[in-house]
């Protein structure tokens, strides 16, 4: 049995069973247990700072950006430079 007091009153309105409000209130025994929330929040916190600790060690954009414009400014002068690279390692001769 279950004592519902009504908001401002100090004496018990009324007597009601378990089931009955089981029945009329769907969410009724559906609370999560508050220290399994906490251990979850307190786990999910861990996670996150373990991700910004290795946010910090990636390269930033400026950086990868900067590399891959140099590695292709440098493939593109090799192309266009390639009969005289050759010709100064000696694989052909210079002209």
């Amino acid at each position: 049995m279950l004592i519902l007091l009504h908001p401002g009153h100090r004496r018990p309105t009324a007597f009601v069973a378990d089931e009955e409000i089981k029945a009329k209130e769907p969410l009724y025994g559906a609370v999560p247990d508050l220290s399994a929330l906490k251990a979850d929040m307190r786990d999910i916190r861990e996670r996150l700072a373990k991700i910004e600790t290795r946010l910090y060690h990636l390269p930033t954009k400026d950086f990868v950006m900067t590399a891959a414009i140099v590695i292709i400014g440098l493939i593109g002068a090799i192309i266009t430079l390639q009969q005289q690279i050759q010709g100064w390692i000696g694989i052909i001769p210079h002209r």
